[in-house]
């Protein structure tokens, strides 16, 4: 299994769910850290590819072109990344994203600031792309800070240029861009969500304690996680030859919690 970011705690979650699954099948796994490269990703997957059965790949980075080499190699199947001939697992965030959006409007909330991830993920230009078409549909402003660190640090970078286009709320890339941001923005002494709505995507377990508690996407990684597993396994064994390769789309749903709040003035 390849994932980003070890210490991240959604990688964190996925590979406790691919690693519960395969036991029950009769696997080990190996995890690989890319640290958000490619490079890295591409040179340890050549290293190791003799080594294990199938491969998980988990918000990759690298071309379409390598990933589809690679299936024709190895069994593989894709979380979060959708490349044509290869099987992959989604977590669609759209129903998530259009409620908050719904929570937003009743509240006064006209304008609305993306906070991107990293220029080269799949994922957020998914992301952006889903809330552009949702803003258009009700009439909210969207603005996005170009992609960033999918990190706490990458959170409270975004500030700066957050203040040369303020907006009454802001949604990251994933939650501890979201926490990261909130802290610098409190720093700052701007209250959050008194001056400016924040939310996240991921609902990962610090987003519910820290305050104010974060208002996020709810993602089900461990049904991703096990979902992925099952399709691997099937390919290993041969069960699933004639399977879709249409992606499993993996549903979310928006927490409201503290982060948001009435448009400030």
């Amino acid at each position: 299994m390849v994932i980003n970011d070890i210490g991240n705690p959604v990688y964190a979650e996925f590979v406790k769910s691919i690693q519960h699954r395969c036991r029950e099948y009769g696997y080990s796994i190996m995890i690989i850290d890319s640290q958000e490269m490619s490079s890295i990703e591409h040179i340890m997957l050549m290293l190791t590819e003799e080594y294990v059965d199938g491969i998980v790949l988990a918000s990759s980075r690298l071309s379409d072109a390598n990933i589809q080499k690679m299936a024709q190699a190895k069994p593989l199947v894709l979380i979060n990344r959708s490349v044509h001939g290869v099987k992959s697992v989604i977590a669609d965030t759209y129903g998530g994203l259009e409620k908050f959006l719904q929570e937003l409007c009743p509240l006064g909330h006209k304008s609305l600031t993306y906070l991107s991830g990293p220029a080269d993920s799949w994922q957020n230009a998914v992301r952006r792309e889903t809330l552009s078409g949702i803003c258009k549909k009700k009439g909210i402003a969207l603005n996005v800070i170009p992609g960033s660190s999918p990190t706490y640090g990458g959170g409270v970078s975004c500030v700066a240029q957050f203040f040369q286009h303020p907006t009454s709320a802001v949604i990251a890339y994933n939650d501890i861009m979201a926490i990261g941001f909130m802290t610098a923005m409190k720093d700052c002494g701007i209250k959050v969500p008194e001056k400016v709505s924040v939310g996240g995507i991921d609902d990962i377990p610090i987003s519910a304690i820290v305050s104010p508690a974060l208002s996020t996407v709810r993602i089900d990684r461990t049904l991703i996680g096990k979902t992925a597993t099952d399709e691997l396994i099937g390919q290993l064994r041969g069960g699933n030859l004639r399977r879709s390769l249409k992606p499993i789309m993996i549903g979310s749903h928006f927490v409201m919690r503290g982060s948001v709040g009435a448009a400030g003035d």
